[in-house]
């Protein structure tokens, strides 16, 4: 268990009846710092469905750091992705469809690939976005991933825990931008799971144990598949 200062956070949500400019508020701040477009992970943006390894047509990731500008509040800073994934057909394969997220790397890669690769890639991965509508740690894909058990240096795996919490968009644009720490104080009371399912509206608070490391995930929208993903790391 970790030492968080539990608070609840009397806000609601209002996500969809933002407007255009409030929707990318987040996102696109001129405050931000090293923002920029990437293709990320191993999956090829070009899109296969053939070869071992390759993918469906590669999401689009938007990925930025917020240093908070007032010092005593910068120890902290907001590493950010947003993820939006293109149409897959109906009769899609999910191993193809980039999911697995590293917030180490940044790379965001498919089962496929990570089962045709490396080990260590799969060790680097943090958690699943995509699949089955429901978040989940890398640590519990046994079923998915071929090197999450009995496989040497599987132990590097990180465990990421989840609870859905009730934070604002105004809230969260706060916290990212200014106030990195408030994701731990503000980790609510209840039940952790590996594994959470999740619908258009939901906000996830996530931890990671191992470094003690707390963020968030916004299920922005299902169709088209959005959704962002923030984490306070130190910041050197």
């Amino acid at each position: 268990m970790h030492n968080a200062i539990s608070k609840v956070m009397c806000v609601s949500f209002a996500l969809l009846s933002l407007s255009a400019c409030e929707e990318q508020l987040i996102q696109r701040s001129p405050s931000t710092v090293g923002g920029k477009t990437i293709g990320g992970g191993g999956d090829r943006p070009g899109g296969f469905k053939g070869n071992p390894g390759e993918s469906y047509s590669f999401p689009k990731v938007i990925y930025q750091e917020f240093v908070p500008s007032y010092e005593p509040f910068a120890e902290f800073k907001c590493r950010t992705w947003r993820i939006e994934w293109p149409w897959y057909d109906s009769d899609y394969d999910f191993n193809m469809i980039p999911t697995m997220l590293s917030v180490n790397t940044g790379e965001l890669n498919s089962f496929n690939f990570l089962n045709n690769g490396e080990p260590q890639s799969t060790f680097n991965s943090t958690l699943s976005l995509h699949y089955g509508s429901r978040v989940e740690s890398t640590s519990t894909m046994w079923d998915e991933l071929d090197y999450t058990f009995n496989t040497p240096g599987d132990d590097a795996i990180e465990k990421v825990d989840f609870i859905k919490g009730n934070i604002s968009v105004q809230a969260l644009q706060n916290m990212s931008q200014n106030r990195p720490e408030l994701f731990e104080d503000y980790w609510p009371d209840g039940i952790e799971e590996q594994k959470l399912n999740y619908q258009e509206g939901d906000f996830i608070h996530m931890w990671i144990g191992d470094r003690n490391l707390y963020g968030g995930i916004r299920i922005v929208s299902m169709t088209p598949r959005i959704i962002e993903v923030y984490l306070a790391v130190p910041n050197p």
